[in-house]
């Protein structure tokens, strides 16, 4: 119990109002600072309601209403929470604790995610998906994750508005980025998957003097990917064969690397990359499929083995951090209030930034540091809230 007290004192935030704007004209029973470190301990307990919130404060001997919350947080500006997740990433790494292990160069991976589905509008950044019917409004984000490390950090987070996508609004949250991390080496390179592929955001990219991994996709409509599958006709021999068993399954990665095409636009690139994945199955059946990537780094600083690592760290926000958030802590499904939906989102990545930090360099001892996050938010619940009610908050 001490180590996570000791932890939370040194990187979580407890003056909240200094971070926050209380929009209160005037405090009743709980200062503000109070109510928003009330959400912060349930946020990094693992708690997936409001309710169940108020059933671990009751516990503590001090009950929070819901309401009282919810009519709080619906009125709070978001927006500091950004610097502040920002402060988070920058004290890790001034701690030593984005190590360079996983690979030689900072990889940033940006991708999109759903942070709730309503079934009514809940602010201008609502996406209408109604279908048959159905009424649903999908509210979905950009987020940017720290891969390249151990410790693997959520960076930054930028809203998706209606009448735009993913690849249309990359640019302003480049922008962002830069202006939270422009001064350090913790933004050097951004790896994408297909669906933000284009010579703006490229272009975008080189312009900030910093390097990009673009998968390739539709030949039909984007001229480099069919210049990239041209490089690669009738040539046999890899680069670099990969072979690991997952599951039972046997899996092979072949790797070629070849010049990248001077394509319109696309000077900047300097190589693309294929690679061929193929499964065996336990029942026998084979399964492969190619991918294609275009990227401006130079030849030399990736090996191919660390190639190949690049790709696959591509996905760990997908198992780590997306994973984590709607499994560990429910955050597609149980968003708490939707008026409030981006500022908990946000509170939310922060959770995740600090529990991530206690797991990944604090859980050291081999009888703990191989806990799950469940194990670990339990932990952190035990800890801070006390036993009695937990049982019954639980099955809330």
């Amino acid at each position: 119990m001490r180590l996570i007290y000791k932890h939370l004192h040194r990187v979580l935030p407890r003056r909240w109002e200094k971070i926050l704007d209380d929009p209160r004209r005037y405090e009743r029973n709980w200062s503000f600072s109070e109510l928003i470190s009330v959400v912060s301990d349930a946020f990094i307990s693992g708690c997936k309601n409001l309710r169940e919130l108020e059933v671990l404060t009751e516990a503590s001997g001090r009950r929070v209403p819901d309401t009282t919350l919810w009519d709080l947080l619906v009125q709070i500006d978001p927006e500091p929470l950004e610097e502040e997740i920002a402060k988070q990433v920058k004290d890790a790494n001034r701690k030593h604790e984005l190590d360079n292990k996983e690979l030689p160069i900072r990889l940033t991976i940006i991708d999109g995610k759903g942070i709730g589905t309503t079934k009514y509008k809940v602010d201008e950044h609502s996406i209408n998906r109604s279908q048959k019917g159905c009424t649903k409004y999908v509210q979905h984000v950009l987020r940017a994750f720290h891969a390249s490390s151990s410790l693997k950090v959520l960076m930054g987070q930028q809203r998706v508005p209606v009448g735009t996508n993913e690849k249309g609004i990359f640019p302003i949250f480049l922008e962002k980025l830069v202006k939270h991390y422009g001064k350090t080496k913790l933004l050097e390179v951004l790896s994408f998957d297909a669906g933000f592929l284009s010579m703006k955001n490229a272009k975008a990219i080189v312009e900030q003097d910093l390097f990009y991994i673009m998968a390739l996709k539709d030949p039909r409509v984007h001229t480099v990917t069919r210049m990239a599958m041209k490089l690669f006709e009738g040539r046999a021999k890899p680069d670099k064969v990969e072979k690991e068993r997952v599951n039972g399954k046997e899996i092979t990665r072949k790797l070629f690397r070849a010049p990248a095409p001077k394509a319109n636009g696309w000077s900047h690139a300097t190589q693309v990359w294929l690679i061929q994945k193929e499964v065996l199955h336990s029942s026998g059946k084979i399964s492969s499929h190619s991918r294609y990537f275009v990227t401006n780094l130079p030849r030399q600083r990736l090996s191919h083995a660390q190639v190949l690592k690049a790709i696959r760290l591509h996905w760990s926000i997908e198992n780590n951090a997306n994973w984590v958030l709607d499994v560990a802590w429910k955050e597609d499904s149980r968003p708490w209030c939707n008026e409030a939906i981006e500022l908990l989102s946000l509170m939310r990545m922060i959770a995740y930034n600090v529990v991530a930090r206690f797991k990944v360099r604090r859980l050291r001892r081999a009888t703990v540091n191989n806990w799950t996050w469940a194990q670990t938010l339990a932990f952190i619940k035990a800890a801070i809230f006390p036993p009695r009610l937990l049982q019954t908050a639980t099955t809330l």
